[in-house]
């Protein structure tokens, strides 16, 4: 899955637009349209964290396409939780 398609789907379980993403997380709009328009390959790497951070998945789950696995804190722990959004045993 591609990281807008990712983003996407991110946004849509949260309920955000682009616009109320950029309001809540701190990255400009016109970066999270710029994803969209001119494509990713030079993400920066604190955009990709404050991303990360504001929707509890890893830096690997949004930057890499063929990483499909978030990974999200739990007590101070690191536990997989595979796209069906079904939590795995730690």
């Amino acid at each position: 899955m591609k990281f807008t398609e990712k983003l996407d789907l991110l946004m849509k379980e949260r309920g955000l637009t682009r616009m109320a993403l950029s309001r809540e997380s701190g990255i400009p709009y016109t970066t999270i349209v710029n994803f969209y328009e001119k494509g990713t390959e030079n993400i920066k790497l604190s955009t990709l964290r404050k991303l990360a951070d504001f929707f509890g998945v890893s830096i690997d789950y949004l930057a890499d396409d063929d990483y499909d696995e978030r990974s999200v804190p739990v007590l101070g722990e690191m536990i997989n939780i595979p796209e069906s959004g079904r939590k795995m045993p730690p």
